[in-house]
């Protein structure tokens, strides 16, 4: 099982109340993390440094 887009219009990870994210963490194989600023608060991106990091911009891509 894999995760795209981690806390995208997901549930906040919480210690009571882990939700997707929670299940992500514990049971997935892999999951991409979007770590643009409006997705992300930067304190996530240090907490979860193992991730790794997806864009949903496409002028990158040309």
């Amino acid at each position: 099982m894999g995760f795209t887009h981690l806390h995208n219009a997901m549930t906040p990870l919480h210690h009571r109340e882990p939700g997707t994210v929670g299940l992500a963490l514990e049971r997935g194989r892999w999951a991409g993390l979007i770590p643009d600023r409006p997705y992300v608060h930067p304190a996530a991106l240090w907490a979860i440094p193992s991730l790794p990091f997806v864009s949903n911009a496409v002028a990158a891509v040309g």
